[in-house]
């Protein structure tokens, strides 16, 4: 994944989800109570913890966002193409 930010200018965050237990530091602040909360890890240009909190009241804003035909259609073709991409690299990994 990546991110940007106005407060980054140029730069851009390459990070990847993570579980809460492989957090080797949490952020000093927390997420809201009782919020869906997802972890990051970022790898360049620099390693941070992140969290992230989705509150019950922007849960419609979200499935209105991952339910939009060009990112279902996303999924989907990745979906498809994943298992192709894991046989390609045990193959190549093989030879």
């Amino acid at each position: 994944m990546q991110a940007g930010s106005t407060g980054l200018g140029k730069t851009v965050l390459v990070m990847q989800l993570a579980q809460e237990s492989e957090m080797t530091r949490l952020p000093p602040t927390s997420a809201p109570e009782g919020a869906l909360v997802l972890y990051c890890k970022t790898i360049e240009p620099v390693t941070w913890n992140i969290w992230v909190s989705v509150e019950s009241e922007e849960i419609p804003a979200l499935l209105a966002q991952l339910l939009k035909p060009r990112l279902l259609w996303y999924v989907i073709k990745s979906l498809i193409a994943a298992p192709a991409r894991l046989l390609r690299n045990r193959v190549a990994g093989a030879a």
